[in-house]
């Protein structure tokens, strides 16, 4: 007997932590054994950690996004609806209801943190250049940050939107 197929979001999910995850397994061989891990608003670095230490915080960083991203929606779906701030609560939190309108949250919460990590991975690649090339941090982290920041203010939107309306 199987169970539920697996959503494409929780699929996203999996695939961009997995990303993440080779891609430290990849660089960490080719970092130096003291690797620049905190950079200014120049991109100069100004603090250091040994490589084991930096791939050991980007592991955790990764548990810690995928886990949040996983237990969050399934903690507030144990919520009392009193304690619930929702547009339209009383229609989205009917019993016949509830467990999609929190079916959509763990969807909503599964792109979010795929987008963390496509940004963890992205900066992650940024700083293991400046390191190798021994080079101050590229401005093309600009760049990164905007676009999370537009993708999170699409995000939210569609979000809101997404219970603002009803079905």
């Amino acid at each position: 007997m199987t169970g539920p197929p697996m959503s494409k979001t929780r699929i996203l999910l999996i695939v961009c932590g997995s990303i993440l995850l080779i891609h430290m397994l990849w660089i960490y061989s080719q970092l130096p054994e003291t690797v620049a891990s905190h950079f200014d608003g120049q991109g100069k670095p100004n603090a250091w950690m040994g490589k084991g230490v930096f791939l050991v915080f980007e592991i955790a960083l990764l548990l810690f996004v995928v886990g949040e991203m996983l237990l969050v929606p399934r903690m507030i779906s144990r919520l009392p609806n009193s304690l619930m701030n929702l547009p339209n609560k009383e229609y989205w939190l009917l019993p016949e209801r509830r467990e999609q309108t929190f079916a959509t949250f763990r969807k909503y919460f599964e792109v979010f943190g795929s987008a963390i990590l496509v940004l963890v991975t992205s900066v992650n690649h940024l700083v293991y250049m400046a390191n190798v090339n021994r080079q101050n941090l590229s401005n093309n982290i600009w760049y990164i940050l905007i676009a999370f920041l537009a993708f999170v203010g699409i995000w939210l939107a569609k979000f809101i939107m997404e219970f603002t309306r009803k079905k």
